[in-house]
């Protein structure tokens, strides 16, 4: 499951290519990638299409598809994680439909964006606290440096 959110703060959302070296991590973890498939959750269907380049709507029938577009409501997404999402990865991190995402998955392994590397105007105050929003368990994804979009996973 991939939650990128933009129609919010279009100017300071993550683009394609953070979602796409994201989605590289949670893959390489499990070998039953066969049968694994890629939902993307969020609020902009022409940048979700872009992503992946099989990307199909999830009301359409392409048995060859791993990546889906959820068409739900947002309350059905809520329910859809919950009983199929192993691994949520949000490119939001204060995206608090993204975190609930993450909270309801049946999986509970959350990635996200590390507030480091988010550019959001709440962040840079200094009024948001990382640990009173995410789980103790959720791993933040860095980068490898500020000029790098090669993603390292964190060490809490």
């Amino acid at each position: 499951m991939l939650h990128v959110p933009r129609s919010r703060n279009l100017g300071e959302q993550p683009g394609q290519v953070f979602a796409l070296d994201r989605v590289a991590l949670p893959e390489k973890e499990n070998d039953f990638r066969i049968h694994r498939k890629t939902v993307i959750f969020g609020d902009d269907e022409k940048f979700m299409s872009g992503i992946f380049e099989d990307a199909v709507l999830s009301n359409e029938q392409f048995l060859q598809s791993n990546h889906y577009i959820s068409q739900n409501s947002p309350a059905d997404d809520l329910i859809y994680s919950k009983f199929h999402c192993d691994t949520v990865l949000t490119s939001a991190p204060r995206s608090t439909f993204g975190y609930w995402m993450g909270y309801f998955s049946r999986g509970d392994k959350v990635y996200y964006l590390d507030t480091k590397y988010a550019s959001d105007y709440v962040i840079e105050s200094g009024n948001f606290t990382a640990n009173d929003f995410f789980l103790p368990h959720w791993t933040p994804l860095k980068f490898e440096s500020a000029e790098s979009m090669t993603v390292v996973e964190s060490f809490k």
